[in-house]
């Protein structure tokens, strides 16, 4: 068998978790929610940037592979990470490679990417299992509370997050000396898989409620698009527009920390419109699904720019889904910040610890390397996508990857919205957000739909 050149090299590498298929809870259907409608008229689309283009052929080449990698339930696949400025990405793999991953990639280099394979200890599945059994309510090591805990994104190995349970001097010996008692008694968890251990918090979701005169971020048009504020039951954040296929019916996502139960109204910013009622909530990926009103219009975009009180935004079509991988760049649109790009994915499906609601949910890190914050509270629920801009304000495409669910080691930050308060709560540079691949799988298990998609223009 002709097997692809790997790079052997022991740098590490951030790499791409493979998401897990997760079984949904069988709910009846307890609200009946709108046909299609008429698509909010916007901008023509505009030329993309070369950057922009390589990295959506980066995102299909990455999602191609990762298809045909898990055609095999016993595949040795561990962890994939895109890189622009590398032009491909690099493919973490334990054992042989199947014969039809390599013809895939020997196709995939024809076309121009640069693809490098790095030797996995484990698989993706082998490491999700563990950080599965890790991950328990109030787990903690060494008295220290586990805030995350997931593969590491070389596939050798598990990262762990622990939240100190007292104050000990960055870089002191009794920081050290704590760090390898918990190393010490993870040993015994993780039946010898390797730790990367760090000390520090992961970040709560903040719901805030704030005031000002026009809370919505869609009256203008009419029309309901992602990146909405909703203020009722919690002041949050609209996120895609989804569709049953086979019937056409169309539901909303947010955050299932955005709601309280099934079958509660949710209304706009102003709470003076019922937006729909809450059809589905998933805890364990912090997604909930709404069931939109038949009096209100769809458009399969999501508003973008500017944040709450703040005039001039436009809005984004919203092109096809795809899974999300280490290495992109994204862009997280909030109602109160706005929209925010420049943010990184650097881990995937990790399991983090909700001090809030008392539960591990599984979650995917954005850090900020643009200079500016990602989100605030208000913000949970927003649209999470890898944007196409184009020239000045003439923005397209935006392409669903998740939603906003926690900010980590938030703070304040100056807040735009004239006569609101001088400041904000929760700004982070870094989120968790959501993965939408499993989140609409499992809604649709749970309303025993065959599948759920993103709306989009076709």
């Amino acid at each position: 068998m002709n097997t692809p050149k790997r790079d052997r090299s022991s740098r590490r590498r951030t790499a791409v978790a493979a998401s897990l298929a997760l079984a949904g809870t069988l709910l009846a259907v307890p609200y009946i929610a709108q046909a299609a409608t008429a698509d909010e008229p916007v901008t023509e689309p505009v030329q993309a940037t070369p950057a922009e283009l390589l990295r959506e052929q980066i995102s299909r080449a990455a999602n191609d592979l990762y298809d045909t990698a898990h055609k095999d339930a016993s595949t040795g696949y561990s962890n994939l990470v895109v890189s622009t400025k590398d032009s491909g990405y690099t493919l973490y793999w334990k054992g042989e490679i199947p014969a039809a991953v390599t013809k895939l990639i020997d196709a995939q280099r024809t076309q121009g990417l640069r693809i490098s394979i790095q030797d996995a200890a484990y698989t993706r599945q082998e490491l999700d299992a563990k950080a599965q059994v890790i991950a328990r309510p109030d787990a903690t090591v060494g008295g220290d509370t586990i805030t995350s805990v997931g593969p590491s994104n070389d596939g050798n190995g598990l990262d762990v997050t622990v939240e100190p349970a007292s104050f000990v001097i960055p870089g002191s010996q009794q920081e050290l000396d704590a760090l390898e008692n918990d190393r010490s008694a993870l040993a015994s968890l993780t039946g010898g898989i390797p730790v990367n251990l760090t000390k520090m918090a992961a970040g709560t979701p903040t719901i805030m409620v704030p005031k000002a005169p026009d809370m919505t971020r869609f009256q203008a048009s009419g029309y309901l698009p992602g990146g909405a504020g909703i203020g009722s039951p919690n002041y949050c954040t609209t996120g895609f527009t989804v569709v049953d296929p086979l019937t056409q019916v169309k539901y909303m996502t947010t955050a299932a920390h955005c709601v309280n139960k099934i079958g509660e109204t949710v209304k706009n910013g102003n709470k003076d419109k019922v937006l729909g009622k809450v059809i589905d909530i998933q805890e364990y990926n912090d997604s909930a699904l709404i069931a939109i009103d038949p009096g209100v219009k769809t458009s399969p975009t999501v508003y973008s720019e500017h944040g709450l009180g703040i005039p001039g935004g436009t809005t984004r079509r919203v092109a096809y889904s795809s899974r999300t991988f280490v290495g992109e760049l994204l862009c997280a649109d909030g109602a109160l910040l706005g929209e925010q790009c420049g943010g990184k994915v650097v881990a995937l499906g990790r399991q983090v610890w909700d001090r809030k609601n008392k539960h591990y949910r599984l979650l995917d890190k954005v850090e900020q390397v643009a200079g500016r914050y990602m989100a605030g509270a208000g913000d949970s629920g927003g649209p999470v996508y890898a944007g196409r801009t184009g020239t000045g304000n003439a923005l397209y495409a935006a392409y669903p990857r998740g939603v906003i669910s926690m900010t980590v080691d938030g703070q304040s930050c100056i807040n735009p919205i004239p006569g609101v308060g001088k400041y904000r709560p929760n700004c982070s540079p870094n989120i968790w957000i959501t993965n939408l691949e499993n989140s609409l799988q499992l809604h649709a298990q749970a309303l025993r739909l065959s599948s759920l998609r993103v709306d989009t223009f076709r």
